[in-house]
């Protein structure tokens, strides 16, 4: 499986977990179920690719067939001299942000480290506070608490200590970490969002369950204002939210009866993992097939028909010629050699599963791979009258002209 291919499934598979939360969940289930159900969302998404049930024999008895080879030398095919392909520099510019969001958050922590060591500290049952100016705001992270020593043994105070209790700097923590990955997904914001929210929920709930007049509570809450947002992956006392969290402290716990709907993306989500596990082939199970004139009698004896390329053998050839380019760096250190290409044509024609055999140098694999990936549905194998799936082996070889020699 591509790294495309995995983050545009997780990525579809979080979709759909935040619809089900915002149709059936939000605002409804308790808060412990909104939050063990976001943090499911996460982890499923990311796992779900991987997930399979069982071997299908329809999968474990791919035929496979070695073609014919296809020789490219230098002097026909073009040099890579003209920058990376459109994929490679998405591919670059994805990683330049997701290292902008990894350095971000290394920096958010260290500046956390930053405060702990740079200000006043103490040691109390529930951690160790340190004290802070009045200027910065207040914030937990796991068992430190960020504070200015007026608001020690406030309700602020109690309110942080919550977030500890509830190790909500753990979710924060392993979200940050998620999003250098899926920070191109709007699924991800709208969740680490909606669990910031719900971290706010469960402790303005512990805080009022201690005793803590309401009513004081919530105008402490209105007259506080401190500064956000913040870059750190930590719990902070904040005015955002405000005007929700006065909202479902005063919500009464009727609405909470409808968390039997809690158990509904879990029967989806298994729904998912099942349909994509069943229609991606596992060729790994597959035997490594050799290119001997047994073997690949034996293949073909497998189906009535092997896949074709359209237009023969000849258009596919033509098709490598007209689109490979001779990477520059292979042909000046006078790389050359023979590529084999592993990829399965599907029952529907489409080129999947593509995968490097039998390697000669990264610059001669990554093309070889690119242009297969390129090809055209191919007119895809059968069997008694049915398509089926077959797996093939493609040997690209590289070779440089005598020009290139010289």
């Amino acid at each position: 499986m591509s790294l495309t291919e995995y983050l545009i499934r997780s990525s579809a598979l979080l979709v759909i977990m935040l619809l089900v939360y915002l149709v059936f969940l939000k605002n409804r289930a308790k808060h412990s179920h909104s939050r063990a159900y976001i943090l499911f969302s996460f982890i499923i998404s990311m796992a779900s690719p991987f997930i399979q049930f069982g071997n299908s024999p329809t999968i474990t008895n791919i035929p496979q067939y070695v073609m014919e080879g296809i020789s490219i030398n230098s002097g026909e095919a073009r040099t890579a001299t003209q920058g990376l392909p459109l994929s490679s520099l998405v591919i670059y510019y994805c990683i330049i942000l997701s290292s902008f969001f990894a350095f971000r958050l290394l920096f958010g922590l260290g500046r956390i480290l930053y405060l702990r060591i740079h200000f006043p500290s103490y040691r109390e049952k529930s951690g160790r506070i340190i004290l802070i100016p009045k200027s910065k705001p207040v914030f937990s992270f796991f068992r430190m608490i960020f504070i200015h020593n007026t608001l020690v043994n406030t309700e602020v105070h109690e309110h942080e200590k919550q977030h500890i209790k509830l190790w909500h700097s753990a979710d924060r923590l392993f979200i940050a970490l998620i999003g250098i990955v899926f920070w191109l997904n709007p699924a991800y914001w709208l969740f680490k969002k909606e669990l910031e929210r719900v971290h706010e929920y469960q402790a303005d709930g512990a805080v009022l369950n201690r005793g803590i007049e309401r009513k004081k509570y919530q105008n402490l809450l209105l007259s506080l204002s401190m500064g956000y947002p913040t870059a750190l992956p930590v719990n902070q006392f904040n005015k955002s939210f405000i005007k929700n969290r006065i909202k479902m402290m005063n919500k009464k716990n009727n609405l909470r009866k409808t968390s039997w709907l809690f158990a509904l993306p879990f029967v989806l989500a298994t729904v998912w993992i099942m349909a994509c596990s069943h229609s991606t082939p596992a060729t790994q199970q597959n035997a490594e097939p050799e290119a001997t004139p047994e073997q690949t009698e034996k293949v073909h004896d497998e189906v009535d028909k092997m896949p074709e390329f359209p237009g023969g053998q000849e258009a596919m050839v033509q098709f490598f010629v007209d689109n490979i380019k001779y990477p520059e760096k292979a042909r000046k250190e006078g790389i050359e050699g023979k590529v084999f290409v592993k990829f399965t044509v599907a029952k529907d024609g489409k080129i999947t599963n593509v995968a490097i055999q039998e390697s000669v140098s990264p610059e001669l694999d990554a093309e070889a791979m690119r242009v297969v990936e390129m090809m055209p549905d191919w007119i895809p194998g059968e069997k008694d009258g049915k398509a089926v799936a077959v797996e093939i082996t493609l040997p690209v070889k590289f070779a440089l002209s005598d020009k290139d020699d010289k």
